[in-house]
């Protein structure tokens, strides 16, 4: 699981896409009882994988035509799992203008680590999180040859050592 910070915390599976995001955050995602609606669904739904922070159940969120599947609550944890084919269930339930998690990857003018406006430092790093986006740039030095003979045995031994070619 990578560590998301786009529009709240999150975590994405980097092998199937699912994110796991807080009850919290997750309601203000979604049309006002939507998300409290999931929650108390899942208190009877079925049980399903293993929590990834306590390793409890999580359950089903329900069922139904308007359910949302896929989708599991920690009710120890208060973790929503979405999985990975729901951005369809969640564009149709967001609320307006709530600004629904990016997939990793998905959007080239952000950081597919954290979400940032994708701005690489001169070491080719999101600003942000830090995450390695673009090859560093190289770092070129270029020492100008000081007068030969300085009178000072230990400086000019430095300077020699500096005009020396690397192998």
């Amino acid at each position: 699981m990578t560590r998301a910070a786009d529009h709240g915390v999150r975590f994405e599976c980097g092998q199937c896409g699912g994110r796991l995001l807080g009850l919290s955050p997750f309601e203000q995602l979604l049309q006002d009882g939507v998300g409290a609606r999931l929650w108390v669904a899942s208190s009877s739904g079925a049980a399903g994988g293993p929590c990834p922070f306590c390793g409890q159940a999580m359950h089903h969120a329900g069922e139904g035509a308007d359910a949302a599947a896929g989708f599991l609550m920690c009710r120890t944890c208060q973790e929503v799992w979405i999985p990975a084919d729901a951005g369809d269930w969640l564009g149709a339930h967001a609320h307006p203008g709530a600004l629904l998690p990016a997939r990793a990857g998905t959007r080239a003018d952000r950081c597919g680590t954290c979400g940032a406006p994708l701005e690489p430092d001169e070491m080719g790093r999101c600003r942000f999180c830090h995450t390695q986006l673009t090859a560093p740039e190289p770092i070129v030095v270029n020492i100008q040859g000081a007068p030969a003979g300085t009178g000072n045995k230990l400086l000019d031994a430095v300077v020699g050592l500096l005009n020396a070619p690397i192998e």
